[in-house]
């Protein structure tokens, strides 16, 4: 199995709360060794913006070298994590969206400085919060559960810094276990 190395977003404790919460509710009667459902451990709970697999501990200290160049040009944001919603795969996540549609730009910016820094081959995954997975026999029941919950936003917050991370991919594709390397604060919004 080979590693990952990438530019995430890492949800504060707050937010972390909240997505625990949701999920709470949603799989609140599932308590038991064997119940088809396996949750991303809340210490991972990121969301990858620009990932390069195939990583090693050398890479990180070049993802590191690439945020240093995207952190002068990105500036504080906005993001808000979507209502629950599972996927044709059973897996059950929280889509990451900006206000004003910045967050395509922003991912550009770390593509292209990872590019700067010599790294190719780093790819855009889709921006969403994996949470849980559900195994194929408990689809129905679970996808019936989360349409009875309300389709509002999540949460929001300012994203004030980015962090590198690594890890392993994990049980679905463009998914992945990570941990938090390095953080870096980005420019505030109003100031040069």
């Amino acid at each position: 199995m080979s590693g990952c190395v990438g530019i995430v977003i890492e949800l504060p404790l707050s937010m972390t709360n909240v997505v625990l919460d949701a999920a709470r509710r949603v799989f609140v009667e599932d308590s038991g060794e064997d119940t088809g459902i396996s949750f991303f451990p809340p210490e991972s709970y990121m969301v990858p913006l620009a990932v390069r697999s195939g990583g090693d501990i050398q890479d990180l200290d070049i993802a590191a070298m690439a945020l240093n160049l995207a952190a002068k040009e990105v500036v504080e944001f906005g993001v808000q994590l979507g209502p629950l919603t599972m996927d044709h795969n059973g897996l059950v996540s929280s889509q990451l969206s900006t206000h004003n549609g910045d967050l395509p730009a922003i991912v550009a910016t770390l593509v292209k400085a990872f590019e700067d820094v010599g790294c190719k081959g780093v790819i855009t995954p889709p921006l969403y919060l994996p949470i849980a997975w559900v195994g194929k026999d408990r689809w129905h029941e679970i996808e019936g559960l989360l349409k009875q919950q309300h389709n509002t936003p999540l949460a929001g917050w300012l994203v004030y810094d980015l962090c590198v991370a690594g890890g392993f991919p994990g049980p679905e594709d463009n998914t992945w276990i990570l941990e938090r390397y390095r953080c870096l604060p980005l420019r505030r919004y109003g100031y040069r």
